[in-house]
């Protein structure tokens, strides 16, 4: 089973998503830095590895 790495940062982010917004419903606040932090992190984390990838791609592709 293989997933391209967009699809993958769609379900990370979603998930983050959806696990912040049930610590704001339990907690009752606004924020949640801790999980804002992490999908940012992760975010630039799979940007870089897409970017790599596409570039691996493209190279195999050109040969």
């Amino acid at each position: 089973m293989k997933l391209s790495y967009s699809i993958w940062s769609f379900v990370v982010a979603f998930f983050l998503d959806f696990s912040c917004y049930w610590h704001n419903v339990a907690t009752r606040q606004t924020g949640c830095r801790f999980i804002k932090l992490i999908r940012e992190r992760t975010s630039s984390q799979l940007k870089t590895i897409n970017a790599i990838v596409n570039r691996v791609n493209h190279d195999l592709r050109s040969k």
